[in-house]
């Protein structure tokens, strides 16, 4: 079913003369499926909650480092597991948006550990508009001691990997990559490398997805910083915006911070740095998202001793920032990995682990882009066992968050509708005339996973009448 599904897709992208053909098959099928949604389509209301949690990864693999993205319907998930295969890098593709994951492949092996200190393999995803997916990741030599990037892409929707590729750019020491492809279909790389601060973040392009050019630097970081971490990049046709931490010295203390920086021709040029944190706290691990123009960055912050998620936001694609953050849990356990997704209803959902309970749990908290309000955290995960690094993604109108625990990847799918509850009457009875002048309308209760926050009904003496 797989290797079927990948041949269809194939097929579609190779063929510009069946794209017509499976759009206009495609467009009937809509149409059928509109005309049956007026008839039965679900009640949309406030969500209340999330369906129950699914395991993305199978049995007997113990992933860690999960990084996805996403095309359309398509979502490619990348990790470093230790598998019956053999220590490497996999991959997991829904061609459903995330309804299912129906294919787990082995990308590359990674040489096994010498020492107990493993090195993380930080793997990431890319995919292309015309369906190529790409992966790339850290390898550490231990008999050198230097970091380098591998990559490898499928033409095929990861039913089949290429070779991976060696990048090296003379530097010896390459790693935390980030891969993008724009909307020209060039796959953009970025990656920390030593120069004279110590550690900065670089970009390069590649036509062809193989073949990079000479790597140039994001950001041009002041003599008194030591070095920038962890980008968070978001593209947006030819403009791409770019936040990450930088250490420096501010008010004659070190400490972390968050700097932001755009380019308007696909990352060829780079704006001047700049710090949007303040204060004397220490700010990491950023989180970019965009909607409608709009920049919200998510992080963490310790002004209050324990690690908070905070997010500042950016009304002008990052011309000016907020002066003062908004905090999205300040509860007396550090939080940690902020996530965030953009709901079409404008709405922002933030994810993040802490050990409130005693244990690693990933919580999830909304903010409305329109009315300023949060909505009250919710624990995600379950069990005895720890929950950490959340991501999240919009599908089907729906969110999808996952998170490592318990050595596999595991998720849910918000819950924000129900199907339309079975309407009767025993004084008024469908398909008849009545003349009882007192009617009782009574209903069936629709099963939801998460429950029915209420029901409402109308009173109308007037035929016309139709309900919001």
């Amino acid at each position: 079913m797989n290797r079927l599904s990948s041949s269809l897709l194939r097929f579609f992208y190779r063929y510009r003369y069946s794209r017509g053909i499976l759009w206009s098959a495609g467009v009937c099928s809509v149409l059928a499926v509109v005309l049956l949604a007026v008839r039965t389509s679900a009640l949309i209301s406030v969500p209340v909650g999330w369906e129950k949690t699914f395991n993305l990864t199978p049995a007997g693999y113990q992933v860690r480092d999960f990084s996805l993205c996403t095309s359309g319907l398509f979502v490619g998930g990348v990790m470093e597991a230790d598998a019956p295969e053999g220590r490497g890098i996999y991959t997991a593709v829904s061609i459903d948006g995330g309804v299912s994951f129906t294919q787990f492949s082995k990308v590359s092996a990674l040489p096994a550990p010498k020492t107990e200190a493993r090195a993380k393999s930080n793997p990431y995803a890319a995919m292309s508009g015309d369906g190529v997916f790409s992966v790339v990741w850290q390898e550490y030599d231990e008999d050198a001691s230097i970091y380098s990037i591998s990559l490898s892409s499928s033409r095929d929707f990861g039913a089949t990997w290429m070779p991976p590729v060696r990048l090296s750019f003379g530097t010896g020491m390459d790693f935390l990559p980030r891969v993008f492809y724009d909307d020209r279909r060039r796959l953009h790389l970025y990656f920390l490398s030593p120069d004279k601060t110590g550690f900065n973040l670089y970009h390069t392009m590649s036509e062809d997805g193989t073949a990079f050019e000479k790597p140039d630097q994001v950001a041009e970081l002041a003599s008194s910083m030591k070095g920038a971490f962890f980008p968070s990049i978001v593209y947006d046709g030819k403009n791409v915006y770019s936040v990450w931490q930088a250490r420096g010295i501010q008010n004659d203390k070190l400490s972390d911070d968050i700097y932001f920086s755009s380019s308007s021709n696909y990352g060829s040029s780079w704006s001047d740095p700049e710090r949007i944190t303040s204060g004397s706290s220490s700010n990491a691990a950023p989180c970019l998202v965009m909607s409608r123009g709009r920049l919200i960055c998510a992080y963490e912050n310790n002004e209050r001793k324990n690690w908070e998620i905070r997010f500042l936001m950016s009304l002008d694609r990052g011309e000016t920032w907020d002066q003062t953050p908004l905090t999205v849990s300040g509860t007396n356990a550090n939080c940690y990995a902020p996530s965030a997704t953009v709901t079409d209803g404008d709405e922002v959902a933030f994810f993040w682990y802490d050990n409130r309970e005693g244990v690693n749990r990933v919580f999830s908290r909304r903010y409305g882009l329109n009315d300023n309000r949060f909505s009250k955290e919710l624990p995600l995960s379950e069990g005895a066992a720890g929950a950490r690094f959340p991501l999240s993604f919009l599908s089907l109108k729906r969110i999808v968050a996952l998170w490592e625990q318990g050595g596999r990847m595991r998720g849910k799918f918000s819950d924000s509708s129900a199907a339309p509850p079975k309407l009767y009457s025993s004084t008024h009875p469908e398909g008849g005339w009545s003349k009882s002048s007192e009617a009782v309308i009574e209903w069936q209760t629709p099963y939801d996973e998460s429950g029915i926050a209420g029901f409402a009904s109308l009173l109308s003496r007037e035929p016309d009448t139709n309900p919001t």
